[in-house]
């Protein structure tokens, strides 16, 4: 895997989890009701896991699935008036559809909305920065196992045989 891409993996999933880490825990500890309490538990709970897949992934760079599972976390914005859910740990540049907002919004640092019951339009958007990261991983994998005397179980994106 190239150097910089396993460098970004693990400063948007480390560096972004631990933002939205602490972005999440006055919320779920001010919580006034309970919706409050698991909207903000819930994102505390994916930055958690988010963290822990970069740990995972800086101690084993074989070990790309959960990173894989954490960029998914962050890929989709979804918007209704039941539900709206966003979720992004480090950059973001999201691509959105059929939102008042307008097509595109930009974050630095950690960001989620979480939220039950609202009067939110309906939307639909895509996180294009792991929505990138995605592709090159899969790329990165490919290109790896086209090489010569690659193992034959090398595609890191399969679990490792043990």
């Amino acid at each position: 895997m190239n150097t910089f891409l396993r460098a970004a993996l693990l400063i948007l999933t480390i560096g972004g989890g631990v933002f939205g880490w602490i972005i999440c825990v006055g919320p779920t500890l001010a919580a006034s009701s309970l919706p409050h309490m698991l909207g903000a538990g819930g994102a505390l709970f994916l930055y958690t896991g988010i963290v822990l897949a970069g740990v995972s992934f800086a101690f084993d760079a074989t070990r790309i699935w959960p990173v894989v599972a954490a960029l998914l976390v962050q890929l989709v914005w979804f918007s209704s008036p039941g539900l709206v859910y966003h979720l992004s740990g480090g950059l973001s540049v999201w691509m959105v559809f059929l939102m008042e907002e307008g097509p595109f919004k930009v974050t630095l640092g950690a960001d989620f909305t979480v939220a039950f019951g609202t009067h939110a339009p309906w939307g639909f958007g895509i996180n294009l920065v792991p929505f990138a990261l995605l592709i090159l991983v899969a790329v990165s994998s490919g290109a790896r196992d086209a090489q010569p005397g690659a193992p034959a179980d090398g595609d890191a994106l399969r679990a490792p045989r043990r």
